[in-house]
């Protein structure tokens, strides 16, 4: 608030100063201290190791990091620099699609009878590990050279950081290594470091910024045992020359086969195969039923009906609605694309968790009707929320605004505004469902290129059904 009441004073010295910093290759050195604020997560709070270090970087600072940020993800894109496997902070791309690739993945390979297992890897304190002299070797090897490379040197040399406990603040230490955490331009810079994964892998990889996971196909067990032990083995010396290291305690093996696989030794550590796990903000279990995640959704539905029951009292309508967008809305359309796929008695449950809690927040009766309740509401329903999503994404593939690697598994036929359905055997397969969506809705809508109108089309559409 501060810095917007006094904008029309700053603009044109803060201009003149930012321009000279692009033009010199130099960032402010007083921009480069950061104020780290220890927070409480879990357990005794006399052990350091309960404690999430928070990071806060002078605000005038990230003005400086998205003006450059914008000129650097341009030369980027420009020079396709980053794999198209690289989800993480790109325009067009999101957690969501590549979870979506995962499962198409996955799928096709079933198609072609071979099984798919996923190894998803953690990397410990990876933004804080990487080191700057290999980072700047990255940039320098993709083409970054000349001011631009000198202004990352300057951004990333000669940072400093002291810790604040209440009123007590820590003496400075200067920071070595690493990128700076809660720096706009951070995640970027990393990506930049990594962005050769792929090419030391020769497996499918889902990566988005410093989450890593790659899906192996085999038509054998003892293949894919081999084939795990081998990816892990290339991956963790691939990390180890960036000063980076893969925690095998917290790697997780998930296999899609109807075979189980045994127990693998990763570098030391036993690793058994679980049938599901968490990808990128999704529960996944092996027969693609997502299953574990409805019931995630509906634990974390239930859990705020105390806090409904309280706060509801106080909020008005347009409270209400912030509310449930905020935290009930997001849950549904963040899963939306992978829920289809679940059986009707799975999204049932959720349907009844959903209307409950709806019920609670805008005060209705227990027995109003379903048809009556989100009509009065203006609201969508669970399936009507899906339906929606899942019609955007396959306009999104259809328009080609989605990453390349979406689109090779679909196909466009070359007479109408038409997706062409593959030969499955699998009567639930993904991208035929996403398909036959598309396929079904009014020509007028389907040669619609806009996104905003397009969705307004198909939401006018269900709420009148």
């Amino acid at each position: 608030m501060i810095w917007k009441s006094v904008a029309h004073l700053i603009t044109m010295p803060l201009t003149h100063i930012i321009n000279t910093s692009l033009k010199t290759g130099e960032f402010p050195e007083r921009l480069k201290i950061a104020k780290i604020i220890p927070i409480h997560k879990k357990k005794e709070r006399d052990i350091i190791e309960n404690y999430r270090p928070i990071c806060i970087l002078p605000i005038m600072a990230k003005v400086f990091e998205k003006i450059f940020l914008k000129r650097f993800k341009d030369f980027i894109d420009q020079e396709n620099i980053l794999p198209d496997t690289q989800y993480g902070f790109r325009n067009k791309c999101s957690t969501k699609d590549g979870i979506f690739d995962a499962l198409l993945y996955i799928e096709n390979n079933k198609e072609n009878k071979q099984s798919s297992t996923a190894i998803l890897k953690d990397l410990s304190q990876a933004f804080d590990t990487c080191s700057h002299k290999k980072l700047l070797f990255k940039c320098s090897h993709f083409g970054i050279r000349g001011i631009p490379l000198l202004w990352i040197e300057s951004y990333l040399s000669k940072r400093f950081f002291y810790t604040k406990i209440d009123d007590t603040c820590s003496e400075k230490e200067q920071i070595e290594n690493g990128v700076p955490q809660g720096g706009i331009l951070s995640p970027v810079l990393f990506n930049v470091y990594v962005a050769d994964y792929c090419h030391a892998i020769t497996d499918k990889t889902i990566q988005f910024a410093d989450d890593t996971s790659d899906i192996i196909y085999s038509e054998s067990i003892h293949d894919m045992t081999n084939k795990l032990i081998q990816n892990y083995k290339t991956a963790k010396l691939y990390f180890e020359d960036l000063n980076l290291k893969l925690n095998t305690a917290k790697t997780e093996i998930v296999n899609f086969s109807r075979n189980d696989l045994p127990s693998i030794d990763l570098q030391g550590e036993r690793i058994t195969p679980s049938d599901k796990a968490r990808f990128l903000g999704i529960v996944i279990d092996r027969k693609l039923t997502f299953k574990p995640h409805i019931e995630t959704i509906i634990r974390k539905l239930n859990a705020q009906i105390p806090t409904v029951f309280y706060i509801r009292q106080y909020l008005n309508l347009e409270s209400k609605y912030l509310y449930y967008f905020a935290y009930i809305h997001c849950h549904i359309v963040y899963s939306a694309w992978f829920i289809q796929k679940a059986k009707h008695k799975d999204i049932l449950l959720l349907e009844i968790a959903h209307k409950r809690l709806i019920k609670i927040l805008f005060m209705k009766p227990k027995r109003t009707p379903t048809m009556t309740l989100f009509s009065e509401l203006n609201l969508l329903s669970i399936r009507n929320i899906i339906y929606l999503e899942c019609c955007c994404q396959a306009h999104r593939i259809f328009y080609k605004q989605s990453p390349t690697t979406l689109q090779q598994y679909f196909e466009r036929s070359n007479y109408s505004n038409r997706f062409l359905l593959r030969h499955s055997n699998d009567a639930n397969c993904t991208a035929n469902n996403f398909a036959i969506i598309f396929n079904q809705l009014p020509n007028e809508t389907r040669g619609t290129r806009s996104k905003s109108l397009f969705k307004s089309m198909i939401r006018k559409a269900v709420q009148l059904r």
